[in-house]
């Protein structure tokens, strides 16, 4: 790169670049050690040292000795220095510092939150790649100068203690202060040379209030380091008697700046100066009859730490110790009487002394509580007053009446509403007196435990009762577990004299609990020994009482959303289930599923499920179901509204399903065992999901009114020579529908009209039969679809078949016809090479002077007899290549020979 040049001109060049290169600043920060304590918020000093010890003058490379360079001051929580997490609290600029010199400036800034901080001081600490100034070395620009905890803030601590003691006793209390913050704790005026206080108060309400409250001694402190802690023990002599709280307060005098003044105060506990009367509690039961005398001993007792003495004239005048009785069983001396008393001038702290206290029974039947009050009306000053009063006794005027169930005869074992039971029931006078007259004995189920208005009547009974005091006699009483009842396992109470007939000393002790509990299921037939047959009896929602019965099995029963759920077990064909309900009512059920539990004889079936005041009704989920993996004998419901029947295979080869059912809306039949026959009131699909009888076979099917939206899918009778569809009878129109049969039909009759019916028929295999047998429609035929693989004896239909298609694959003996509009009867192909089928006759009344209309059509190979009843126009064509007699074909009918 150096050409032609002389070696003698460059290496003098070469020199004196290497000794610029050589010239270079080099700043540092001069470490310092110095600690620095403030609050949070205070103005913080802080002197920042940088030196240049490079062999240059440090200037900003941009602009040099016009511009400056920065030299700041920076926080950090973790003590290594790191730009992006440390924080810059101050700085100062710089223009020139000539090589081996340095400077100095004070930084200040606000100390921040409470915490231990190590202070670095930064040169040359603009945020760019070298900084301002290019330096020999970059990495020795930041060092340590000092360090700065910032917070003062002074607790009390120290457990809770309890503290006793006569008046004028020495009390001696350790009183904890802890420094929470970071920074040395001492006075703002002369610091680290005058004292702080640290006091002890007590309070009569618990609450601190230095107004109110009495400062009893304090210690004095200079400092005390941040995160530290000291204890001292005050002493002073315990105040007059009573009740006090003691008060820790540290700083009390406010001589130190704190971050928070308001937490020095904390309770150190309570002391208790003084006498303490208090009554023995007892639960002695004192019966008696009225004007008896009653001894009730009542002993008092000194639990505090100075005699008691009346406060006027103490070890002269006495004090009372009242006894009383109370008829609600708290303490009012407003309220409850005074039935004794007696007097004492002195009791050591620590000692007792008890008396018995005489009084005559009130008169009358009734209980009262015995108190005992110490110090009545109040002549003693007490650390406490609040402990004055306790319950001594009880005391019964009159008889006392309680109950015991015998055990025995309650043991847990499933029980069924209507089960029925004698149970014996002690009741015992533990009163005094004789215990006579009527009283009502009951029983009831509880699930709590209480009686109370949630609770079920198992059974009662009256007896006329006379007992005298400490007397006891048995008593029998019938129970039935009754209807309305859920299932759950019940407290089983007894109760006696329930309606306080016969006054007694105490009328909250008349009832008591079995040791077991009464455990109600919803079952029924032969579920356990006890219930080899039983029948249940509960109500339904709406208050209806249902009867359920199971004959070769048992069952369950729950309750569902919109009705009864069912679970059979272990069942037979010969098993039978039987809902029955009172006259002119009905109940429902959601689901009734069959089990099908392991054993030698269970095969999952079921004899029969006998429901004719049952409605069949959706869960609203649109899941209920009738579920019976064997086969189902006979199914009798009423109304059914919503869900789908499920019965699987026959057991035996000529097993069927007999279903007599009441109006039916929404339901889907799939049965794999034939369907005898199957009776409703009407049938109506009014949902999305059709409504489909899936079976081998139906020999009968009627309804009394409209069939609506029921499709039939038959796959075959398994009986040989019988008939897929025996016969089908609808009481009112029969619309919407697609019949797909497997087979052949012996007949169907509906009484009303015929619209869209999409009906297949397979054919018969039996040679010689015919596939539909008869079709007899009173009303119209409307768009239907027929495919009828075979023959047919006679279609009759006395309306009109209007916009039908009807096709039969060999000879029809007759089609009868109202009319015939817009509609195509064909017979097998009129294809000479094909089969030939044969009418044997159509016969056309005419429906309002029409009788073949609308490019009609009927096909057949031969036509025996063709009748219209009288002349008449039409549009059409009848195509057959051999016809016997013709009567009045329309005008405008075309007759077309092959």
């Amino acid at each position: 790169m150096y050409g032609n040049c002389d070696k003698r001109t460059i290496k003098p060049s070469l020199e004196a670049l290497e000794s610029r290169l050589l010239l270079a600043a080099d700043l540092t920060i001069t470490a310092a050690a110095i600690d620095y304590e403030a609050i949070h918020g205070a103005a913080v000093d802080v002197d920042v040292q940088v030196n240049n010890i490079g062999d240059a003058a440090a200037e900003t490379d941009v602009n040099p000795g016009v511009d400056t360079w920065t030299v700041s001051l920076w926080t950090s929580a973790d003590g290594v220095f790191n730009r992006v997490d440390d924080t810059q609290v101050g700085f100062y600029e710089v223009t020139t510092l000539d090589a081996g010199a340095d400077a100095t400036q004070t930084v200040s800034f606000a100390a921040p939150a409470a915490g231990a901080y190590t202070l670095f001081g930064f040169a040359d600490s603009v945020d760019e790649a070298d900084g301002e100034v290019t330096e020999e070395l970059e990495d020795n620009n930041t060092a340590i100068v000092g360090t700065l905890l910032v917070g003062i803030d002074l607790e009390i601590q120290g457990a809770a203690g309890a503290y006793e003691a006569a008046e004028g006793a020495n009390v001696d209390v350790d009183v904890t202060v802890e420094n929470t913050g970071f920074a040395q704790a001492v006075t703002d005026l002369n610091p680290g040379v005058d004292t702080w206080t640290v006091s002890l108060w007590t309070s009569t309400d618990g609450a601190f209030d230095p107004g109110a409250d009495v400062n009893v001694g304090s210690y004095e402190l200079t400092t005390l380091d941040g995160q530290d802690s000291t204890t001292n023990q005050i002493s002073f002599a315990a105040p007059v008697p009573g009740e006090y709280t003691l008060f820790g307060f540290a700083d009390s005098g406010t001589e130190v700046t704190e971050d928070d003044d308001n937490n020095n105060s904390a309770s150190l506990g309570t002391l208790s100066v003084g006498p303490d009367l208090t009554i023995t509690a007892a639960a002695t039961i004192y019966p008696a009859v009225g004007g008896q005398q009653v001894d009730v001993p009542v002993q008092v007792n000194n639990a505090g730490f100075a005699v008691a003495e009346d406060d006027a004239n103490p070890g002269v005048d006495p004090w009372t110790v009242t006894l009383w009785t109370s008829t609600d069983g708290t303490f009012d001396a407003g309220a409850d009487t005074q039935v004794g008393s007696y007097n004492v001038t002195t009791l050591a702290a620590g000692a007792n002394t008890s008396q018995v206290i005489s009084f005559n029974a009130p008169a009358g039947g009734q209980g009262y509580t015995l108190f005992g009050v110490a110090d009545q009306p109040g002549g003693v000053t007490e650390y406490s007053e609040a402990n004055n009063v306790s319950v001594v006794g009880s005391l019964g005027v009159g008889p006392d009446l309680t109950v015991a169930i015998d055990d025995t005869y309650v043991t847990g074992a499933d029980a069924v509403p209507g089960d029925r039971s004698w149970i014996p029931v002690q009741v015992t006078n533990g009163g005094a007196g004789r215990a006579s007259g009527l009283a009502t004995i009951q029983l009831y189920g509880s699930a709590d435990g209480i009686i109370d208005g949630g609770d079920y009547l198992f059974g009662q009974r009256t007896y006329r009762i006379s007992l005298r005091a400490g007397q006891a006699r048995t008593y029998w009483i019938r129970s039935q577990v009754p209807a309305d009842i859920p299932v759950g396992n019940y407290n089983v109470l007894a109760v006696v004299d329930s309606g306080d007939t016969i006054a007694e000393a105490d009328e909250t002790n008349n009832t008591d609990a079995a040791a077991n509990q009464a455990a109600i299921v919803w079952k029924f037939g032969g579920f356990d020994a006890a219930h080899r047959n039983a029948r249940l009896t509960i109500d339904d929602p709406g208050g209806t009482p249902v009867t359920f019965m199971m004959r070769g099995s048992w069952a369950e029963v729950a309750n569902g959303v919109n009705g009864f759920d069912i679970t059979v077990h272990e069942t037979t064909n010969r098993s039978r289930l039987f809902i029955s309900t009172p006259r002119r009512t009905t109940t429902d059920i959601e689901s009734v599923t069959v089990v099908d539990d392991a054993g030698l004889t269970w095969d999952g079936s079921l004899g029969a499920v006998y429901g004719r005041t049952t409605n069949f009704v959706d869960d609203g989920a649109g899941t209920s179901l009738i579920d019976v993996p064997g086969t189902l004998g006979y199914l009798w419901l009423n109304d059914v509204n919503g869900g789908a029947v499920t019965v699987g295979a026959p057991v035996r080869a000529r097993d069927q399903l007999l279903m007599r059912l009441g109006s039916v809306t929404d339901l889907v039949v799939t049965s794999n065992t034939p369907i005898g026959w199957l009776i409703a009131q009407d049938w109506t699909d009014a949902d999305a999901v059709p409504d489909v009888v899936t079976t081998p076979s139906i020999g009968y099917f009627r309804t009394t009114g409209d069939v609506n939206g029921l499709d039939l899918t038959l796959a075959g009778n398994p009986v040989a020579r019988r008939s897929t569809l025996g016969r089908a009878y609808i009481g009112g129109d029969l619309i919407g529908a697609t019949w797909d049969i497997d087979g052949w039909a012996a007949s169907l009759m509906v009484l009303g009209n015929v619209n869209g019916l999409n009906l297949d028929l397979a054919g018969n295999p039996v040679a010689g039969r015919y596939t539909l047998g008869t079709a007899y429609i009173r009303g119209d035929l409307i768009d239907a679809v027929w495919g009828i693989h075979g023959s047919a004896a006679r279609v009759m239909v006395l309306g009109t078949i209007n916009g039908s298609g009807l096709t039969f694959d060999a000879d029809v003996r007759s089609i009868d016809a109202g009319a015939i509009d817009g509609s195509a009867i064909s017979l097998a192909t009129v294809n000479p090479a094909g089969a030939h089928a044969t009418l044997g006759l159509m016969y056309v009344r005419g429906v309002g002077g029409n009788h073949f209309i609308n490019l009609s059509t009927l096909d057949s190979w031969t036509i025996r007899r063709l009748y219209f009843r009288a002349a008449s126009n039409g549009t059409g064509t009848i195509t057959y290549n051999t016809a016997g007699r013709v009567w009045n074909v329309p005008t405008g009918v075309n007759l077309v020979v092959v």
